[in-house]
């Protein structure tokens, strides 16, 4: 990869290892589900104190306990326009500040009625807190970790009533009801500044919204140093003209899927070469040719052969080291796509037998390659002795 390469953000998500960096998103995200399930059941841990202390009856406290609840649904509704336009770590950092300073305040409340307006701002903030954390974990996963983690996320929801259950079983006989909307809202406050330290903005945020790329390179280096290196960030999973099919070891069921549909949908089929599997320490494996393979059977479309044995790919490669045909040789492990490209090209061909091909299998071809050796070592080896002969017959 150099600085003129053009990376797709979700392609480059899929096929680098969850990193560390990758964590600390999810479990920041996870803390922040987990405090709004604490403080959204925080109201139904008091309510006995507050008909106790306050002396007011139960109906009365109908529009404190449903407070949270309209504000959680206003919440939900109004912070998807503003983070689109904001971006989504601010829109997170501020939810979690709105709920943790609202619900710090409902402690201080002298009246049903101060409570009823503060639970309804912290449940604004719960509801813009939640789906900004689900959506900042999504947009920093591979695909094939998506659904896992987002519900494990979910899972701190009803972690966080429980567990708010059992300290305020404990904290209301020793500090007062007070002390659970204390705790409320100190956590996230607290949690607020690491994710001013180190929440990350939405990669996709900045590509869409065409941020300064070194912006978007410092995130991405956070996960894997392979994007230093790129030049321009793409996504083009939506409705792309192209779906490029090519070599890799993190195949997906959700990346063939979506091929597939997006193919359906209309973009082009591109297929970088045809080769059904390639070698490894273990034996064969799938490879581009065979997956492309299982998007026809599927799709009905036949793709086009970008690379080998397509000639275009070998005039192209020709012309950019300023060679020609007859001073170079194409080395590769299969008959029937490296030597039949470079004899269609015009140049010397060799195979190596570490590969696919072995001796046997390659008798069986109509037609054959300039040279057979074992491997490109002993390709190299020969062809310094041979140096050697000539320099001393001179």
């Amino acid at each position: 990869m150099n600085r003129s390469t053009a990376v797709n953000v979700q392609t480059f998500l899929n096929e680098q290892p969850f990193s560390p960096f990758q964590w600390l998103i999810f479990f920041m995200c996870f803390v922040i589900v987990l405090l709004d399930g604490f403080d959204t059941a925080a109201i139904g841990f008091i309510a006995p104190s507050l008909i106790v202390q306050w002396g007011i009856t139960k109906p009365a406290l109908a529009p404190v306990l449903s407070a949270a609840l309209f504000g959680l649904a206003c919440g939900a509704l109004g912070s998807g326009p503003l983070s689109d336009r904001l971006g989504r770590r601010s829109m997170l950092l501020g939810s979690v500040l709105l709920f943790g300073v609202a619900c710090l305040g409902s402690a201080f409340s002298n009246s049903i009625e101060q409570l009823t307006v503060l639970r309804f701002i912290t449940g604004v903030g719960l509801g813009a807190a939640m789906p900004n954390a689900v959506t900042m974990m999504g947009e920093y996963c591979p695909d094939r970790r998506r659904a896992t983690l987002i519900n494990l996320m979910f899972c701190g929801f009803p972690l966080g009533a429980a567990f708010g259950g059992f300290l305020a079983a404990w904290m209301i006989p020793h500090f007062g009801w007070r002390s659970v909307l204390v705790l409320g809202g100190v956590a996230p406050l607290l949690l607020l500044i690491v994710l001013v330290l180190q929440m990350p903005e939405s990669v996709r945020y900045m590509v869409a919204n065409n941020k300064p790329v070194e912006r978007i390179r410092a995130a991405l280096a956070r996960i894997s140093s392979e994007a230093a290196q790129a030049g321009t960030f793409v996504m083009t999973e939506t409705a792309p003209d192209f779906v490029v099919v090519g070599e890799t070891r993190n195949y997906s069921f959700e990346a063939i899927t979506k091929a597939i549909r997006l193919i359906n949908g209309g973009a082009r089929f591109i297929v970088t070469n045809p080769d059904a599997t390639g070698p490894s320490a273990e034996g064969s494996l799938p490879a581009t040719g065979a997956v492309a393979a299982l998007v026809t059977k599927a799709t009905g479309v036949e793709p086009y052969f970008v690379g080998k044995p397509n000639p275009l790919m070998m005039r192209e490669a020709l012309r950019a080291i300023d060679a020609h045909s007859e001073s170079t040789a194409m080395i590769g492990d299969r008959m029937d796509t490296d030597v039949i490209a470079g004899m269609e090209a015009g140049m010397r061909t060799i195979l190596v037998l570490s590969g696919i091909t072995t001796r046997d299998l390659a008798e069986r071809f109509p037609y054959r390659p300039s040279r057979i050796v074992n491997s490109v070592a002993d390709l190299a080896a020969e062809l310094v002795a041979e140096r050697r002969e000539v320099g001393a017959s001179a």
